[in-house]
């Protein structure tokens, strides 16, 4: 979360740098939304999610990337590509964490301090992403971003090491 979400609060004022207008930023929104919800819909049929999880880590690399182009797009395809995916991953990524929390504990509470997590770490990397951005430091911001989502790439292959869940378990 840290990491997509540390480029969020600049996501407008990098696509006007780029060349978007307001409403075809809104319309990159809107056609986010639409992917977001199929990437959704598409991941949460994959099943037992054991084929998802051998897709989360791929997914999380592939978003640290575009955490990096847009937060400094070289064009306005570039941003648009790189929001599109960012938007779509993340609506791929956080089910499957949460997903994988409910294995892990059947319980709930693992699934609800993981939610937990979530807000502390939008709350906490807003302000941050703002000081790096404030300054134009855009590419910082999405170094930043990728930075972050690069640890969790490594956290999740520890924890199918540490608790094989792509082999599935009962």
């Amino acid at each position: 979360t840290s990491g997509s979400l540390a480029i969020w609060p600049f996501s407008a004022y990098v696509g006007h740098v780029a060349g978007l207008t307001d409403t075809a930023f809104g319309w990159l929104a809107a056609i986010a939304n639409i992917g977001g919800l199929a990437v959704c819909i598409a991941g949460s049929l994959l099943g037992d999610g054991r084929i998802a999880f051998r897709l989360l880590v791929p997914a999380i690399f592939l978003t640290a990337l575009a955490c990096v182009g847009q937060a400094v797009p070289w064009n306005i395809l570039a941003f648009c590509a790189a929001f599109l995916i960012n938007y779509a991953l993340w609506f791929f990524i956080y089910p499957n964490l949460i997903g994988i929390a409910c294995r892990m504990d059947p319980t709930g509470r693992l699934a609800t301090l993981c939610s937990g997590a979530w807000m502390i770490s939008q709350a906490s990397v807003t302000p941050l992403s703002g000081l790096l951005g404030r300054n134009g430091h855009f590419f910082d911001v999405g170094l930043m971003s990728m930075g972050n989502c690069l640890v969790a790439a490594l956290l999740v292959t520890c924890l199918d090491v540490i608790l094989p869940l792509s082999a599935g378990r009962p």
